[in-house]
């Protein structure tokens, strides 16, 4: 029989949910996701709009469960089956009890096993090889109602919680499915859970990812590798002052994450270590790198270089920054390169715009057939009424695929992160790529100067 489906989900993991159920053509009456206010707060945050208005199906944003409209806009879609995925939120008993064929969830654990918060992240912390994921049918505890189905999840020492996530993006529909269809051929098992072997897991504030430097090294490994993006992550003090374990490419993250997934052979090279309170230690040194490695692998693409020069010093001889710079780009043979723009107020960025010139000069051994120039947050927006450095972008990428990856990479980025309305900011960061979109008919982009397109 077809039943009349309330979906309620959010993340990533709920889009998929929701886009396998939608694809299976399930009689979904009505969804409710959380409200784009809550953003920030809700760690693998993706948007549900678009989803539904080809369909006619209604889309209710959720501030909090406990809004009584809620419970009214549920109960008036008459629903046979409630399907909650990743919602963190407590249901009232007035939805739960709502349909007549249950409410049914999906945790991201072998229950009874790791009941509570934070399921995949405390897997990692724990050392574990296998954990799972359980569809279930929701009652007034919390993940304590009776077991449909159950699916081993493999943990790989390589895993981080991001991988963990994409497994779960795959398995999840897969299991929902399944569990949908026995119930709607009424073959649905209530296996009730085993009290004596139940256990518990809190929830994670960001507070908690301060690395304990007192264990072993396996453990602090399960520890950064359990918050990495799109967590809080992992983070210690040297100084007073916050390092966190990962990093963002700031101005073209988007652009580069599409080159990526065009297939496109994408190095990065970053030119200069950065000076902290004007000055150089080696511990900064390496954790800036260790983060950028992080980068890249949040963003996907393959080729990775490093020159090690000082910021602060760039401006005192151009030949020692044209010298490395070419070597990269003599071995990498780019078509297309991306440099920043010479209207930067960073002297740094002013350095490497003039000896990327002179590397990527038309009449070099290798020619590159396009060169770029992009716009850096804080940086270029500050140098002032002048023509000589005006930004006038004249060409756009269409990052909206992008951007929430590009978000969820600079969140992690606490050195560089500042609070709203500074640029840095994440709000800053997704209203310059709106403004970007905006100009352009887009939802989000970023934009470039073209300096030389050739078409040979």
């Amino acid at each position: 029989m077809s039943v009349r489906i309330v979906y309620i989900g959010a993340e990533r993991v709920g889009l998929a949910c929701l886009q396998r159920l939608i694809a299976q053509e399930k009689d979904i009456v009505a969804v409710f996701t959380a409200d784009d206010r809550l953003q920030p707060r809700i760690a693998d945050f993706v948007s549900f709009d678009g989803q539904l208005a080809a369909r006619n199906i209604p889309l209710f944003k959720i501030t909090d469960s406990k809004d009584p409209n809620f419970t009214a806009h549920v109960q008036a879609a008459r629903p046979d089956l409630i399907v909650v995925i990743s919602w963190s939120q407590i249901l009232p008993p007035e939805i739960i009890n709502a349909p007549l064929l249950g409410c049914v969830a999906i945790h991201y654990s072998m229950l009874p096993a790791r009941r509570g918060g934070a399921p995949l992240n405390w897997a990692l912390i724990d050392g574990l090889h296998e954990t799972g994921i359980t569809l279930y049918y929701m009652d007034a505890g919390i993940d304590t109602g009776d077991i449909i189905l159950q699916k081993p999840l493999s943990i790989e020492r390589e895993d981080t919680v991001k991988t963990l996530l994409d497994k779960v993006v795959v398995l999840a529909p897969e299991t929902l499915s399944e569990g949908i269809d026995l119930i709607e051929k009424g073959q649905a098992p209530r296996i009730k859970q085993d009290e004596t072997q139940a256990s518990y897991t809190p929830r994670r504030r960001p507070a908690d990812s301060l690395i304990d430097w007192s264990m072993s090294d396996e453990q602090i490994y399960n520890f950064i590798r359990a918050l990495a993006p799109p967590y809080p992550c992992a983070f210690t003090y040297l100084d007073n002052r916050k390092l966190v374990m990962d990093d963002e490419v700031l101005v073209v993250g988007g652009t580069i994450a599409r080159h990526v997934d065009q297939g496109d052979a994408l190095t990065v090279c970053i030119v200069a270590n950065r000076a902290y309170d004007h000055a150089y230690k080696a511990d900064d040194i390496q954790n800036e790198m260790a983060a950028t490695r992080l980068a890249q692998d949040i963003l996907g693409y393959p080729g990775l270089s490093f020159l090690n020069l000082p910021d602060e010093q760039l401006d005192r001889s151009l030949r020692d920054v044209i010298v490395p710079l070419e070597s990269v780009y003599n071995d990498v043979k780019p078509e297309v390169v991306y440099l920043c723009h010479r209207g930067d107020t960073n002297q740094d960025h002013n350095a490497v715009f003039r000896a990327g010139m002179v590397v990527c000069r038309a009449l070099s051994a290798h020619r590159a057939k396009r060169v770029l120039c992009y716009e850096v947050p804080s940086s270029t927006d500050q140098s002032g009424p002048f023509p000589e450095s005006t930004f006038t972008p004249n060409f756009y990428v269409d990052i909206e695929p992008y951007l929430r990856r590009k978000i969820d990479a600079l969140r992690c980025y606490q050195r560089e992160l500042r609070d709203y309305p500074h640029p840095r900011s994440t709000e800053g960061l997704e209203i310059y790529a709106r403004k970007r979109g905006c100009e352009v008919g887009l939802k989000a982009a970023e934009a470039f100067l073209i300096v030389r397109d050739l078409w040979l």
